[in-house]
């Protein structure tokens, strides 16, 4: 008797562990980490989500035009980063940030993958 109460106070203690490191991992994966949004702040994600966030009509384009292009098709200001194919990058996402995969041609053109946010 005393075995199963001490696996049953066990199994308690484990479970009330990961439940409450997936509410703490729910909350950092969320965009806001757990603070409170304003309706104004919730309005302008909403705003940036219904914005494009891949342009496949940029392969093969010049970089200039590629990002002329999407400059145009977004609200706010977007950093680009200028890549070759199969450099290496850090895996964070910034959604502000656009990434340029190009040839070594003059001018360069933009290739395969096509350009995102991220």
């Amino acid at each position: 008797m005393n075995n199963q109460v001490l696996l049953f106070a066990l199994f308690v203690i484990f479970w009330q562990q990961n439940l409450c490191g997936a509410r703490n991992l729910r909350n950092k994966m969320s965009p806001n980490h757990g603070k409170t949004v304003t309706l104004d702040e919730s309005m302008k994600q909403d705003r940036l989500l219904e914005e494009p966030s891949a342009w496949s009509d940029c392969v093969g384009m010049a970089v200039g035009e590629c990002e002329n292009f999407i400059n145009s098709t977004v609200t706010g200001s977007i950093d680009f980063e200028l890549m070759i194919p199969g450099e290496m990058a850090t895996m964070d996402y910034v959604w502000n940030r656009v990434r340029l995969y190009h040839d070594d041609s003059s001018p360069p053109l933009v290739t395969e993958p096509v350009p995102m946010r991220g």
